[in-house]
C-alpha cells in the first residue's frame, strides 16, 4: 500500500458511528479515543447515530461531535421484525441528506443497521466487535455482509475466522490506550523501591458497579481481609443500577469504611492510577478489559480473573501467574495477603507490566492498524 495515497484517501472522511450505549464503559472510552485520533490526525468529520441519552452522548456533544437521535433496538432481542424495520428505515431517512463515506459500528449488536445503512448510502461498513462473540453471531448479525470486522481478542478471532469468506476483511486488533507520559516523568513512583512502612498497600478496581464485575466475590475478599492491617481498596466507576448504598452498608457492617472507598466516575484517571500499587480485575466475564492495559501503562501490576480478556492480556505475563479462576475469592484473598505481607512482589513487577504494555497495547500501534483497515475498505469500495 502506498502510504502517501493512503493518507490522502483518509483525509477529511465523513464517518458515521452507530452507537447505542450512553453509559461510559470500556467500549465507549475506546470509541472516544479512536474518534479523537482520526479527527486530529486526518480531520475526520464524525457523526454519531443513536438514542443520544446518557453521559457518553453528552461528552460527545461537548466535544463537538454531533448526534442524530434515533431508536436502535437490539437486532436479536428487538420487539418484532416490524419494529426493527421501522427503526432501520428511520435511521436511513434521518441520514439520507448527510455525506457518509464510512459507517463504523461500535460492537456487533447493531451491525445489521450498519450494513443496511452502508447499502443505502453506498459506502463501506466496518464493525468493531468490542465484546466476546460466538460463531452463530456471524450470520445472525449480518457480520459477513460488512466490509471489515475487527475483533479485540485472539480467542474471538480464532472462533469466528472459519465463518467468514474473503469478501469481508477480518482482523485481530487488540485495543490500546495512550502511553502514560506520567509514567515516564515520575520514575521514582514506578521504581522497585519499597514505600515507607507506614503506607498501606493501595488496591484499586476500575469498573462500573455491576454484579458481573465481581462485587460478590470482592465482598468475600473484604471479609477475609478485615482483620489484616496495611491495605486499602479504592473503586472507581459509575453505579448504573444504584447498588452502591447497599454495598456501603455491607462495608460499614465489616468496619471497613476507613479502608474501602468508592470514588464514582472519574473523568481524568491519571491521579487515581498513580496512587495505586495494584489493580484488581475480578470480573465474571470480560471480553477485553481496558482498565487492565490502562493500569499497565502506568506500570501498575494487575491481578485478574481468567476471563477471555484476562487471559488475552495477562496470559503471557509470567506464564499467567497474575490470573486467578473466575469467582475464586479464596485465590484472590491469598494473593492479596502475599502482596500485603511482601510489597516487593508488586514493586519489582512494575517494569514487567509496563514492558508488556509497550509491546502490545500502546494506542499508536492500534491507530496505525485501524488506518490500514479504513484505507483498505475505502480503496476496495472505490474500485
Amino acid at each position: 500500500m502506498n502510504e502517501g495515497n493512503s493518507l490522502r484517501k483518509l483525509s477529511g472522511i465523513n464517518i458515521l458511528v452507530i452507537q447505542k450505549m450512553g453509559t461510559v464503559g470500556g467500549a465507549e472510552k475506546n470509541l472516544e479515543r479512536i474518534l479523537g485520533y482520526f479527527m486530529n490526525k486526518f480531520s475526520f468529520n464524525a457523526t454519531i447515530y443513536g438514542p443520544g441519552e446518557g453521559p457518553f452522548f453528552r461528552e460527545m456533544d461537548l466535544g463537538g461531535v454531533p448526534t442524530v437521535r434515533g431508536p436502535l433496538p437490539d437486532w436479536r432481542k428487538g420487539k418484532s421484525i416490524i419494529f426493527r424495520y421501522l427503526a432501520r428505515r428511520k435511521m436511513i431517512l434521518s441520514l439520507s441528506s448527510r455525506p457518509v463515506d464510512l459507517v463504523y459500528v461500535n460492537d456487533f449488536f447493531y451491525a445489521p443497521y450498519g450494513v443496511a445503512l452502508g447499502k443505502a448510502m453506498k459506502c463501506p461498513v466496518v464493525v468493531h466487535i468490542q465484546s466476546d462473540s460466538q460463531e452463530k453471531r456471524v450470520s445472525q448479525y449480518h457480520l459477513n455482509q460488512a466490509d471489515a470486522v475487527i475483533v479485540t481478542t485472539k480467542s474471538t478471532y480464532d472462533r469466528l475466522k472459519p465463518s467468514f469468506s474473503s469478501q469481508t476483511i477480518l482482523e485481530y486488533i487488540p485495543n490500546g490506550v495512550p502511553s502514560s507520559n506520567n509514567y515516564l516523568n515520575d520514575l521514582s513512583r514506578h521504581s522497585s523501591e519499597m514505600p515507607p512502612q507506614s503506607s498501606p498497600i493501595k488496591f484499586g478496581i476500575v469498573a462500573n458497579i455491576l454484579p458481573h464485575k465481581g462485587i460478590e466475590c470482592m465482598m468475600h475478599v473484604m471479609e477475609e481481609l478485615k482483620e489484616i492491617d496495611g491495605w486499602e481498596l479504592h473503586w472507581a466507576g459509575n453505579d448504573p443500577q444504584s447498588l452502591l448504598p447497599s454495598l456501603k452498608v455491607k462495608i460499614e457492617s465489616m468496619n471497613l469504611s476507613g479502608r474501602v472507598f468508592f470514588h464514582g466516575f472519574i473523568d481524568r484517571m491519571d491521579s487515581f492510577y498513580e496512587s495505586l500499587d495494584c489493580l484488581i480485575h475480578p470480573s465474571q466475564f470480560e471480553p477485553f478489559g481496558l482498565a487492565m492495559i490502562e493500569a499497565m501503562s502506568y506500570g501498575i501490576p494487575v491481578l485478574a480473573t481468567a476471563t477471555e480478556g484476562g487471559k488475552e492480556i495477562l496470559g503471557s505475563v509470567e506464564n499467567g501467574q497474575w490470573l486467578v479462576p473466575v469467582d475464586d475469592w479464596l485465590s484472590i484473598t491469598e494473593r492479596l495477603k502475599q502482596f500485603i505481607s511482601n510489597p516487593s512482589l508488586l514493586y519489582q513487577s512494575r517494569s514487567m507490566f509496563r514492558d508488556e504494555f509497550e509491546k502490545k497495547y500502546d494506542f499508536d500501534v492500534m491507530g496505525k492498524k485501524l488506518e490500514d483497515i479504513f484505507s483498505r475498505v475505502l480503496r476496495r469500495f472505490s474500485q
